[in-house]
């Protein structure tokens, strides 16, 4: 179901001219061309690649090599065995079920999508961190008279999911038994590691002795990562 819910905010929207007018409309340029299963943000940036426009249609869903000619994006394909379309440059990052994460070049992008075995081609799903205030509220909610009364987290592992972590924080550091990031190019530090370290301290505040377990992906590994969990079957929180 969460699979299918990411996948239906990536819908592709097309326009259609109707034939009785065609006649009296110039001749369509590649803003007005519909460019089958793929994103409309994908498709933006294909026409400017195309075009020579060295200005990139802004956009935060973009993760873009640093010479700027490939762009992440998510293949969905007939079935988890179809074959990845050969000699378009995919690289491939992960994959899940007939999901594959790959970074391609922009100005394939037509051909790819084009591809019989290639149902939608989608910019990934990545995780924003929320405006939240970070806040030491240990006190406030009087966690330390409850360690006080020996209930400091000791045997409690704590999975934390989130945009990135900064595992040398000293407050965190001597609770991290394991970290590990799915897909993220930039590894465990993610795309923002504020959030997520802040998460991480107040659960060590509440809980100074539990072992914490640290996550994060940028796309479609958040797949692999539930999985991953669920599989280890020792995580309490």
């Amino acid at each position: 179901m969460l699979r299918i819910l990411i996948l239906s905010l990536f819908a592709v929207i097309a326009l259609t001219v109707p034939a009785a007018f065609a006649e009296d409309l110039p001749p369509p340029d590649l803003a007005e061309k519909k460019i089958p299963n793929m994103d409309s943000h994908l498709a933006s940036l294909y026409e400017s690649a195309v075009n020579g426009n060295d200005a990139v249609p802004s956009s935060s869903a973009y993760t873009m090599s640093s010479d700027g000619q490939r762009v992440q994006v998510i293949l969905e394909m007939v079935s988890a065995d179809a074959p990845i379309p050969e000699n378009l440059g995919i690289i491939i990052e992960t994959t899940y079920e007939n999901l594959v994460q790959a970074t391609v070049p922009i100005i394939n992008l037509e051909a790819i999508s084009s591809d019989e075995n290639v149902l939608t081609v989608m910019i990934p799903p990545h995780l924003q961190p929320a405006n939240h205030v970070i806040s030491e509220g240990a006190f406030a909610i009087l966690s330390n008279v409850v360690n006080e009364s020996g209930y400091t987290g000791v045997g409690i592992k704590v999975a934390v999911i989130d945009t990135g972590f900064d595992i040398r924080n000293q407050e965190i550091v001597n609770n991290i038994a394991e970290y590990r990031s799915f897909d993220h190019p930039n590894g465990i530090a993610g795309s923002n590691d504020q959030h997520g370290t802040g998460t991480a301290e107040i659960i060590v505040d509440v809980a100074p002795d539990a072992k914490l377990y640290l996550y994060n992906s940028s796309g479609i590994g958040f797949f692999n990562l539930i999985d991953y969990i669920i599989d280890r079957g020792d995580i309490d929180i």
